[in-house]
């Protein structure tokens, strides 16, 4: 709606959304004609977020929009989005999951405690293999974040690997 397009919270929330991938489902409750579109474009010119709304106007317009222009239709309109709202409900928890532990991780500089390792790595793995024609898509930072820790678990179980080695080495040189 023009309300909408016209306040900078509700393009701020866009944009968060946005940088974390998550799913947008655009509901219009009014046309936006070409006057709309002229008098929120005036609104924006004169904001200092006008880049950002901007951005998010084109981004929003590529996407499958649910009409709830005509009110009687309510019902048969919120059914539908709905179903796209729950489509791959838990793809979409499982990310809002890693982007979180993957958030935490970035704000603590990187502690290597906080990165996935064993069967939870594992899992994280074939989510992401798992993602790659669903919405939303993993983002940079989870990719990395998932990365890495399979980097510190190889690591890790290279270091037990050798560990073990020198131990078994020390028990024959003891017994000898």
């Amino acid at each position: 709606s023009e309300p909408w397009l016209t306040s900078e919270i509700c393009h701020q929330e866009l944009a968060y959304a946005r940088e974390h991938n998550k799913r947008v489902f655009p509901v219009m409750s009014q046309p936006i004609d070409s006057q709309t579109e002229t008098r929120i474009q005036t609104v924006w010119n004169k904001a200092a977020w006008q880049t950002n709304a901007a951005d998010n106007w084109a981004y929003i317009r590529q996407l499958n929009w649910t009409l709830f222009e005509d009110h009687a239709q309510f019902g048969a309109n919120f059914d539908r989005l709905l179903k796209a709202v729950n489509t791959d409900l838990s793809h979409a928890r499982t990310h809002t999951r890693y982007k979180e532990r993957a958030l935490e991780w970035l704000h603590s500089e990187h502690n290597p405690n906080l990165l996935l390792e064993g069967d939870v790595l594992q899992f994280a793995e074939s989510w992401l293999i798992n993602a790659a024609n669903k919405d939303p898509q993993p983002s940079d930072l989870q990719r990395t974040y998932i990365a890495e820790s399979r980097r510190s678990d190889d690591a890790h179980t290279i270091a037990d690997q050798v560990r073990e080695l020198r131990i078994k080495q020390f028990r024959r040189a003891a017994v000898l």
